[in-house]
């Protein structure tokens, strides 16, 4: 006998102000810019640059899905030049949290902060189609302001430089100086 589950609901913004509440397959098929699911499938395909937004609805469905059942792996597949520095650190976090499989997989471009985030995946699961561009570049900051917020944006920079750097030759397994280009 199958155990019937109801779907569960959501509530997204809309536009205008306000929330609406859908159901999640109506919810995942309205968010195709992020990526692609099927029900019952992990498949994400992440096709644009990551933004809060973006960030805060993958995070929702990935502890949502390994809540569910955390013996089915996750698939991501890259295509996109990252995005903004914070938020795509929250998904790495959640990603480390989770306890389903991660693969990662680039398709075209993953580039910056995509391309930490596609060395995510688990040890064995992280692949790159052979005509794929997978590009780190150095962090950039616009230090505007008095002296004192321009070095604090420097001295951010620095750590969060840093904690990248250490995090890709943790999953890499290699020096600093090989997995990472100073």
């Amino acid at each position: 006998m199958m155990l019937e589950m109801e779907t569960p609901v959501v509530k997204r913004k809309i536009p205008g102000g306000g929330t609406e509440s859908v159901d999640l397959w109506s919810f995942l098929v309205k968010l195709t810019r992020i990526f692609m699911v099927q029900e019952g499938e992990r498949i994400f395909v992440i096709c644009e640059d990551i933004d809060e937004d973006l960030s805060d609805e993958l995070q929702t469905l990935l502890l949502h899905f390994d809540s569910q059942n955390s013996d089915k792996p996750f698939l991501f597949i890259f295509d996109c030049l990252g995005g903004d520095v914070h938020p795509c650190l929250q998904i790495y976090d959640t990603l480390q949290y989770l306890e389903s499989p991660i693969a990662t997989h680039c398709i075209a471009t993953a580039a910056n902060m995509a391309a930490f985030l596609l060395a995510a995946g688990d040890k064995g699961k992280r692949s790159a189609s052979p005509h794929s561009m997978i590009v780190l570049q150095p962090l950039a900051g616009t230090a505007d302001g008095q002296a004192d917020d321009a070095i604090n944006e420097v001295n951010e920079l620095i750590r969060v430089r840093d904690y990248l750097f250490n995090q890709l030759s943790i999953k890499t397994g290699h020096p600093i100086k090989k997995a990472c280009i100073d």
